[in-house]
């Protein structure tokens, strides 16, 4: 069952339509009496009035599924079998476009099961007929085709249901011709027949209508289609002859019926849906011709009357009769004129002999104009079944072809016979069943056991067999054609061109399946073995399921047979991807040539493909082809070859066509690749290529096959420069996994380049060139750890690159296969050789890494360029490069520079060369700083000098000649951004050296917006200064900044900070210079860098105190826009002095102390050095410690306001750092003491807003020979401080053991004592766990119950306050225990145990925020003082340390301003968990004033902050290390620290208003209103007489009638009078008017006559 479309159930929701428009069903009065019968997919239930069907019955369930309302709806419950379906049925209401008043009925088993039985369908006009889907009717109407039918009458899948004519309850009629035209509104049609024949009679008997096919089909699923078909005699069949006798002479009738069908469903039209009502009438005519001097013939004959045609068709009643062909022939000779053809008909089809003997007579079709009065011939046509001995293959059955023969009087004859393979007749029982089978319509083979299928290699007559037909082109043919002429015997066929099956066969041609093929064969009559075939096809090249490109092509061409060529095929196609033609390569390189050819597009191809002769079944296979064609690169054409053949294989090549095109390198690379994003350097897209061969320019496409990999090639040249695009897919990828691709192309060697001083400057370098490398395979990790070209594709690659190998930086002497040793990304490369002209890779220079890319990226698909695609938006510009430099040692002379490393850096098309070197001159060093040479990129070209400039930054000067050693710098930078001079100077004689910077720049940041200049100077000087008694200051320094920003050192930097470092001179030039780059270098390297808007101060000093202590520190102050305070020390202590040779302790410790008021956080480390020790050198100490706070500033990150931390060592081993915590190295000793003992221990301390942790290890080790020991101790402790809970583990372990060797057997003896102790409290309790190396157990002690008791809510208060326990009790134990419900969360028993001592005044915060003023003679408050302050601009903030849910202004007990915060409140330490565990805390506020009334207009804002989650988060068990089984990871956890509660409140006085005015307002308009004072008022409004009311309106026609009765004959007419016309004649005479105007006075005539009909309602009368 097929169920219906949404349209179909709409077309059939709005079904009942009468006259083309729907009807308004009558609504049921009284809906109970119905009943209904539904359909078991309809979603109804079933009771009383309804039943559900329930599905078993299928046909029936399918058939009312497919009614309008999914079911019938019967007008009542039967009293018997039958029932009447309602008129609110939308079925029944469609089938009244039959007749308005047919009834619509069901017969059932009985009224209790209602099982249908038939569907009858009765109307009476214009003829009383009955239908029914009875068995009995059916078969009645359709003799034992019948049989097939499914009670109730309905098909297969619920459609159609069948009616046949029930004779018992039909009437016969007698209507005439005319009339049976009318019913089937053909009337114009009935006009073209004489009216002798119009008016005969025809009759319907019921009763003798037996098998005659009198039936009514109606089709739900169809737009309800209904189709009747009634068969009427005629009685008088000479008037019919008489009307064809003169044209058609020989023709005699026997008998007439006249068939009459007539159709109605609902249709779409412009105007809605409408019923459509479609007819046709046939006179079925039995009747002879007589040929002269020739027997009769036997003739069934169809008569069809058209408006302007009448159409006749004759069918032979005994094909087989030798007679009736040539007979037919005859009586046509005599009845068309001379050269009509027909004389040639039979000698057509006995030519050859081909059908000779299998030539019968099937159908004759003569048409006749009716435009006159007497019908003229117009068109003739023979159908003739013939049947011949081909085609068959090796059966011995004949194959019959049904041909025509036409003739026409305008066109004359056809001159040939045409006809098609007749296999397609249906003989089935089923036919006769359909409103659509007629028996003068229906034609069957006569041809003996026929057969059902042409064979191919058979086709030709007279030929045994076709030879070599390609492998590819089915043998067997279904749909065939002939045509035959006086010359030529033609056969065609349309057949299906076999796919190909399995791989294609190593080295073999791929075949081509041809799709539709179109076969014609011809051959001259008596020259058969001379025959052509040609088979025209269409077939497509659809692309592989992994191309990114869907377009398909169609490949249109021939395939022909020549005796002496053999099998061709000549094809053309256009507009493909060259990806189509993957399935052309063999099956070991489709998949792997796809992804290199995906996205080449081809504008036209010709295909020449060659069969050889096969070795089985006589079937030739593909040889050779060729692809020839123009292949499309940006704007250019390249002529494509496309070559393969059974012996060499494939090859695929294409080269430039002559043309003047111009496009770019990067248009060209992105047509080949087809990627819109290869992110390749500007310089190389942006250059211009001409398409002028004639210009030495050239590009050749190739794609190979590697031992690892396939290969494809493209050499773009345009000399000098040649550039090589190469792409790599590895035999082992899949065909969906995209090509590894690269861009090679050489820099032209630079000229000779003179500098001033130094002379002319030769490339150093052998070979320089670009390698853009691209990744897009994106291999899994395990197989490539990155992207780029491993080392074996390069391998394989190389073989195809024999004139450019690529070379690799052999940083891995023996690399494995798989080790990427090139990466994806654009690089520079400098290459060297030596004097075997072998290539080494001195540099490879990646300036510009790959971007991640996706498959979905790779794959992308890209527009055809004859369909651009409109640009959005514009794209932003991308760098050309990462703005890094890659540099490497490189040795080499060059007049008096001496090379000793060289360096590349790309950006903005330029390519800098950067050495570094150095000239001696004499006892001084020169050494140049940012020496480089800029060459210009705008485009790949031939370096020119002006395309060449050099960069020399600075200089940099060294002499030493102890005691005096000076090293000073100058440099100057540029950039688009900075321009700076900056210079250092370092002077050392020995004790004293200074040292001194100075930068001077102007910065132009944001794209030169804002330009400003940045200053700073830095001086220090170190030596013996001052002394004093118990120290001495050895150094000072100092500095200050203008728009200048000082790097801030972490405690491990401090050592390095440029204000504490002393830089040594002692024979270290080098260091010296390093000390001056990083102080003058405002780059990310240096110290100092320029920033707009900051300024910064600095001063400090070296001191030596009790020749124990040497403290180098300095302050920093930073301003600006914010403040930043920094104090930087490094602190070194030695025991006894610095100047002992022994040492017993030496101690390095930098501390760093930073202040950063506008980030709102303190931060203060201290950190020990690696050099620190005790006892002795190899007694090493390490360690830091750290303390942060946040607190609130204009830029604080709010989720940390009110954090801290303090660590000692760092944190528990679990704890997540969270991101801005400090991880100070942990409290360590390490001590080696000689060879075999060795001690090392940690330890930490840390304190959170959730918990505090702590801990240390310790480990010792002996090794002596076959002897070993350890000890090993651990504690760990976690503490939760409020209620006080601990968590404690401590381990210790202890062992020993010794080797024994004797022999050669090895073995050892070892003992191993560990103790584990787990304690938690309190109540103190824990575990001990015991491990001997022969036994281990456990032992409990104290109180096993990890519980803790919850902390009341006083000892909650008095923890959040802090209070002091000396603090006497108060009395305000009720105002501390508000809260109903908090009071009650531990028992009132418990409660009065508790002290009650409240603090007092310690709940509160108060700060005024603006509008205090200050008392200059009592600078100094008290607490609790009174303010005074300025009402307008007053703003105070009330805090509160128990944070709040509420805040109310109250005036007495009412509230009149309220604000909230939707967060819960708990207090972890009371363990409250829960939404009714809540704590409930409000604020009230009351401001009065002093004469005790309450100000009002205060706003209130929330004061909301970050509070430590450890005491105001809310209580969870699982997360309870006491319960959840020691499991600590919630106190370890980083994440949420803090909550954000309401913790105060803003408050802000009214604002400011003037003064209330003493005059109240009012309306000077009003104000001069005065009042009037009549002695008579106006009077009131009077309501109109009741005399003129309606009176009450008359039930239906008696109002009709009454206003009728009272025009016509109004009341003052009394007594005969018509006071009426009276009155207006009087007037009329009066006036001198016409007096037949008193006839206005009188009721119309026309409303007289029509009254009811012109108005829509009666009128009203008065009373």
């Amino acid at each position: 069952m097929v169920d219906p479309t949404p349209y179909q159930r709409q077309s059939m929701a709005v079904a009942p339509m009468v006259d083309g428009i729907l009807p308004s069903a009558e609504a049921p009065s009284d809906g109970a009496s119905k009943y209904y019968i539904y359909s078991s997919k309809s979603g109804k239930t079933s009771g009383t009035d309804t039943k559900i069907l329930s599905g078993d019955d299928a046909n029936l369930d399918n058939f009312l599924d497919l009614l309008p309302d999914q079911g019938i709806i019967l007008s009542k419950l039967p009293s018997d079998k039958v029932a009447n379906l309602d008129d609110s049925d939308k079925w029944k209401t469609w089938m009244t476009n039959w007749d308005a008043s047919c009834t619509l009925s069901i017969t059932v088993d009985d009224n209790t099961n209602m099982n249908i039985q038939s569907f009858e369908f009765h109307l009476t006009t214009p003829y009383d007929l009955v239908f029914s889907s009875s068995a009995g009717a059916l078969l009645f109407s359709f003799g034992t085709a019948a049989d097939g039918i499914s009670s109730p009458g309905i098909g297969g899948d619920g459609s159609p249901l069948y009616f046949g004519l029930d004779p018992g309850n039909s009437k016969a009629a007698t209507p005439s011709i005319k009339d049976v035209f009318s019913f089937a509104n053909l009337s114009s049609a009935a006009g073209r027949l004489p009216s002798s024949v119009a008016e005969l009679t025809a009759t319907f008997k019921p009763k003798d209508g037996s098998e005659k096919r009198n039936a009514l089909w109606f089709t739900p699923d169809e737009q309800l289609e209904t189709t009747m078909r009634l068969q009427f005699g005629i009685n008088d069949a000479g008037k019919f002859q008489n009307i064809l006798e003169n044209k058609l002479p020989g023709l005699k009738f026997t008998s007439v019926n006249l068939i009459c069908k007539k159709d109605t469903a609902l249709a779409d039209t412009d105007s809605g849906q409408k019923t459509i009502t479609t007819s046709g009438i046939a006179f079925e005519i039995n009747c002879s011709i007589t040929p002269k001097d020739k027997s009769s013939i036997g003739m069934i004959l169809a008569l069809e009357v058209y408006e302007k045609e009448l159409d006749l068709s004759f069918n032979v009643k005994d094909p087989l009769s030798g007679d009736a062909f040539t007979g037919i022939v005859a009586w046509l000779l005599s009845l068309l004129p001379d050269g009509s053809g027909v004389s040639d008909i039979q000698k057509i089809l006995e030519k050859d002999d081909i059908f000779k003997g299998y030539i019968h007579f099937r159908r004759l079709k003569v048409a006749l104009t009716t435009k006159e009065d007497t019908p003229k011939l117009s068109s003739v046509k023979v159908v003739i079944e013939v049947s011949g001995k081909f085609g068959h293959g090796d059966k011995i059955q004949r194959a019959p072809f049904l041909v025509t023969y036409s003739w026409d009087s305008d066109g004359g004859p056809l001159g040939a016979i045409t006809g098609d393979f007749w296999n397609w007749n249906n003989s089935s029982a089923e036919q006769l069943i359909t409103p659509q089978y007629e028996d003068f319509s229906s034609l069957q083979p006569v041809t003996t056991d026929p057969v059902k299928v042409l064979n191919l290699v058979t086709l030709i007559p007279g030929v045994d067999k076709i030879p070599d037909i390609p492998d590819t082109v089915p043998t067997e043919i279904s749909r065939a054609s002939i045509y035959l002429s006086q010359d030529t015997f033609v056969i065609g066929a349309s057949i299906e061109s076999k796919g190909h099956v399995g791989e294609y066969e190593s080295g073999k041609v791929s075949k081509i399946d041809l799709g539709q093929v179109n076969l014609n064969a011809s051959f001259s009559w008596g020259e058969s073995k001379s025959f052509t075939i040609e088979l025209g096809f269409t077939t497509v090249l659809g692309p592989s399921e992994d191309s990114n490109h869907k377009q398909t092509a169609y490949l249109v061409g021939k395939v022909k047979y020549n005796s002496s060529l053999g099998w061709q095929l000549d094809a053309e196609l256009d507009g493909l991807y060259a990806s189509a033609l993957c399935k052309f390569f063999d099956s070991n390189s489709a998949d792997h040539v796809l992804p290199l050819l995906d996205s080449l597009q081809i504008a036209n191809l010709h295909l020449l493909y060659k069969y050889e002769k096969g070795t089985e079944g006589g079937r030739s296979h593909g040889s050779s082809f060729d692809f020839t064609g123009v292949l499309l690169v940006a704007e250019l054409e390249l002529g494509l070859t496309f070559h393969s053949d059974n012996t060499n294989g494939w090859k695929f090549t294409a080269d430039l066509k002559a043309a003047n095109d111009k496009t770019t390198l990067g248009d060209i690379l992105t047509s080949i690749l087809g990627d819109n994003d290869l992110d390749l350097p500007p310089f190389l897209a942006e250059t211009t290529f001409n398409g002028d061969k004639d210009s030495g320019n050239a590009i050749h496409l190739e794609v190979q096959k590697g031992d690892a990999g396939f290969h494809f090639l493209t050499n773009i040249v345009f000399l000098p420069i040649e550039v090589v695009l190469a792409q790599f897919h590895s035999n082992n990828w899949l065909p969906s996994t995209p090509s590894k691709r690269l861009v090679k192309t050489g820099i032209v060697a630079l000229p000779t380049i003179p500098i001033p001083l130094i002379g002319d400057l030769t490339q150093p370098f052998d070979e320089m060139y670009l390698l853009w490398v691209q990744d897009a395979a994106n291999l899994p990790k395990d197989k490539q750890a990155q992207l780029g070209l491993t080392a074996a594709e390069i391998v394989d690659l190389n073989t195809s690159l024999s004139k450019y190998p690529l070379v690799y930086s052999n940083k891995s002497k023996d690399p494995k296969s798989t080790d990427v040793v090139i990466t994806a990304g654009s690089h520079f490369c400098i290459v060297l050789k030596d004097q075997n002209n072998a290539r080494t890779m001195v540099l490879d220079h990646r300036f510009k890494k790959a971007r991640p890319r996706s498959k979905k990226q790779v794959s992308s698909k890209r527009e055809p360029a004859s369909q651009p695609v409109e640009e959005k938006e514009e794209k932003e510009e991308k760098p050309d490069s990462n703005g890094g430099s890659s540099s490497a040692p490189f040795k080499k002379k060059a007049g008096p520079l001496s090379i000793s490393n060289l360096g590349l850096k790309y950006a903005g098309k330029k390519l800098q060369i950067i050495f570094t070197a150095t000239m001696e001159l004499g006892p001084v060093g020169l050494s140049l700083i940012g020496f480089s040479l800029n060459v210009d990129l705008a485009v790949l070209k031939k370096p020119e000098l002006s395309d060449i400039s050099v960069t020399l930054e600075g200089l940099s000067v060294g002499f030493e000649r102890p005691p005096l050693t000076i090293a000073g710098i100058i440099r100057h930078g540029k950039d688009p951004t900075l321009e700076y001079y900056a210079g250092g100077l370092i002077i050392g004689f020995v004790p004293y050296q200074v040292q001194a910077a100075g930068f001077y720049g102007k910065a132009t940041p944001g794209g030169g917006k804002d330009p400003f200049v940045s200053v700073f100077v830095f001086a220090r000087l170190d030596g013996p200064l001052v002394e004093l008694e118990f120290a001495e200051i050895s150094g000072v320094t100092g500095g200050l900044g203008y728009n200048s920003n000082v790097q801030i050192p972490t405690p491990d930097q401090i050592v390095n900070f440029p204000f504490i470092k002393q830089s040594s001179l002692d024979g270290a030039t080098d260091s010296a210079m390093d000390t001056l780059q990083r102080l003058t270098d405002p780059g990310e390297g240096g110290w100092f860098s320029p920033l707009a808007g900051t300024y910064w101060v600095a001063i400090g000093m070296k001191i030596d105190a009790f020749q124990l202590i040497a403290l180098d520190a300095v302050a920093v102050v930073q301003f600006g826009e914010a403040i930043k305070l920094g104090i930087f020390a490094v602190a070194t202590v030695d025991i006894p002095n610095p100047k002992s040779p022994v040492k017993f302790a030496h101690a390095e410790l930098g501390i760093a102390v930073v202040v950063d008021l506008a980030y709102g956080v303190m931060k203060a480390e201290a950190q020990l050095s690696p050099n620190s020790y005790i006892l002795h050198p190899s007694c090493h100490l390490t360690g830091g410690s750290a303390l942060y706070y946040w607190f609130e500033a204009p830029h604080a990150d709010h989720s940390k306001i009110g954090d801290f931390v303090f660590s000692m060592g760092g944190y528990h081993q679990a704890f997540e750092v969270p991101v801005g915590y400090p991880n100070p190295p942990r409290l360590g000793i390490s001590w080696s003491l000689g060879d075999g003992l060795s001690i090392t221990g940690q330890a930490y301390f840390a304190i959170t807003t959730k918990a505090c942790m702590g801990g240390g290890r310790l480990h010792a080790a002996l090794h002596a020979g076959p002897l070993e020991a350890w000890f090993d101790v651990f504690a760990d402790f976690l503490i939760n401080y409020k209620p006080f809970h601990f968590i404690a583990e401590i381990g210790i372990d202890v062992g020993v053991k010794y080797n024994v060797d004797v022999c050669f057997i090895h073995t050892h003896i070892s003992i191993d004592v560990g103790a584990d102790l787990t304690m938690w409290g309190p109540p103190f309790a824990g575990r001990v766990h015991i491990s001997l190396w022969f036994v281990k157990f456990n032992i409990n002690f104290g109180d096993a119950e990890k519980g803790v008791d919850p902390v009341s809510l006083l000892e909650f208060y008095q923890l959040v306050l802090q209070a002091n326990k000396s603090v006497q009790k108060a009395q305000m134990e009720q105002k501390a225990l508000a809260g109903s419900h908090i009071a009650e969360l531990k028992g009132a028993e418990e409660d009065e145990k508790q002290p009650r001592d409240m603090p007092q005044d310690q709940g509160h915060t108060f700060l005024a925020e603006s509008g205090l003023t200050n008392d200059t003679e009592k600078p100094v408050r008290k607490h609790n003082q009174s303010w005074l302050v300025r009402g307008g601009s007053f703003v105070c903030v009330i805090g509160c340390k128990i944070p709040i849910k509420s805040a109310d202004q109250m005036d007495g007990d009412v509230s009149i301003d309220h604000v909230t915060y939707n967060q819960a409140i708990y207090a972890k330490p009371m363990k409250l968990e829960g939404e009714e565990s809540q704590l409930q805390s409000n604020l009230q506020i009351s401001i009065t004033r002093k004469d005790g009334k309450v100000s009002n207009g205060w706003q209130m804002e929330t004061v909301v902050k970050s509070l430590p989650a450890g005491l105001w988060g809310e209580y969870d068990a699982g997360t309870d290390p006491l319960q959840s089984g020691n499991d600590i990871n919630s106190l370890l956890s980083s994440s949420s620290g803090t909550i954000d509660l309401l913790a105060g409140i803003r408050l802000r006085a009214p604002p400011p208003r003037i003064s209330e005015d003493p005059y109240p307002v009012f309306n000077t308009a009003d104000a001069k209103l005065q009042e009037l004072t009549a002695k008579r008022r106006f009077p009131g409004p009077k309501d109109a007489g009741e005399d003129w009311d309606p009176a009450e309106r008359l039930a239906g026609k008696e109002q009709w009638k009454m206003v009728w009765e009272k025009w016509a004959a109004p009341d003052w007419d009394e007594g005969g009078r018509k006071v009426q016309e009276e009155f207006v004649g009087g007037w009329a005479a009066a006036l001198g008017w016409d007096a037949g105007l008193s006839q206005w006075a009188k009721m119309p005539k026309q409303v007289h006559d029509q009254f009811d009909k012109l108005y829509v309602a009666a009128a009203l009368m008065t009373n």
